[in-house]
């Protein structure tokens, strides 16, 4: 394109040059270039704020819940320990009461050995004082002989129970749920409870043979024996209640899944054994 001018006739070249125009593109590109790679910044600045926070959060709350797991199982290993002390408690009493009786019936036992010795005194024919003198102390003979019976096995069953609690607390510890073997540990414990009072109450007995005449002196005997039989077996029966409780737990433990990680099977073997062999031996 090209003007003339009014003043003369010298001619204006207004159409751009190729060098000009490839500048205007370089600068446009260049432009365009700059404002990509801004972009590119400010959104992987963005990215990055976001992706900071979101670890900042997870973090958070990875710490928050490894709190409460840490402190979750502060309290859980607190009741196991409060739980094993109260045992430990009821335990000891049973064994400091049993103690106390056992010095009780050794008093009672001299007494009514005196107060038969005079009550048989009714009794003309000698050797029959004798027999009868001779059979009342041995009732009480064959009651504390129980009794010193049913304490070891008291013991035996609490140390199995024991077994069972431990094994359960390691399979707990692996993630399984033990809530069913709990429940049926509470069930044993308290039959081993019940056993015991059995124990305690049977213990303080004392078994007097009442001498009235020499004709119901036969039946007299025979009652008595018939008492101190009636007597080992409520004993005896809460023996075999807490014996099955105990077999119940052992069930209980080894239907639950096995665990992720590996736990010695001994100790479930082993308590499964004894168990059973005391079950069948007491």
């Amino acid at each position: 394109m090209s003007f003339v001018g009014v003043a003369g006739a010298q001619e204006v070249d207004l159409t751009p040059k190729p060098e000009q125009i490839r500048q205007r593109v370089d600068n446009i590109r260049q432009d365009i270039k700059e404002g990509v790679q801004k972009t590119r910044e400010d959104v992987k600045a963005s990215t990055d704020e976001a992706r900071k926070r979101a670890q900042e959060a997870a973090q958070d709350v990875h710490e928050k819940a490894s709190m409460a797991r840490d402190e979750a199982m502060k309290r859980f290993e607190q009741a196991r320990a409060e739980k094993s002390e109260e045992l430990k408690m009821k335990r000891e009493e049973f064994q400091n009461n049993i103690e106390q009786k056992k010095e009780e019936f050794r008093t009672n036992m001299e007494e009514e050995r005196a107060k038969l010795k005079e009550r048989v005194t009714k009794i003309k024919d000698e050797r029959k004082r004798e027999i009868v003198q001779r059979l009342g102390e041995n009732l009480n003979k064959i009651n504390e002989r129980f009794i010193n019976h049913f304490e070891e096995v008291a013991t035996k069953l609490d140390g199995f129970l024991d077994r069972i609690v431990n094994r359960a607390n390691d399979i707990e510890d692996k993630g399984v749920d033990v809530s069913t073997v709990r429940t049926a540990i509470s069930s044993a414990e308290g039959a081993i409870t019940t056993f015991r009072t059995a124990i305690e109450v049977q213990s303080g007995k004392v078994y007097s043979v009442q001498v009235s005449d020499e004709e119901s002196l036969k039946a007299d005997i025979s009652s008595l024996r018939e008492q101190l039989r009636t007597d080992l077996k409520v004993v005896k029966d809460a023996l075999e209640t807490a014996k099955q409780a105990l077999r119940s737990a052992v069930t209980a433990l080894t239907q639950l899944p096995r665990p992720t990680s590996p736990i010695d099977d001994s100790t479930n073997e082993a308590t499964s054994t004894d168990a059973t062999s005391t079950a069948t031996s007491s």
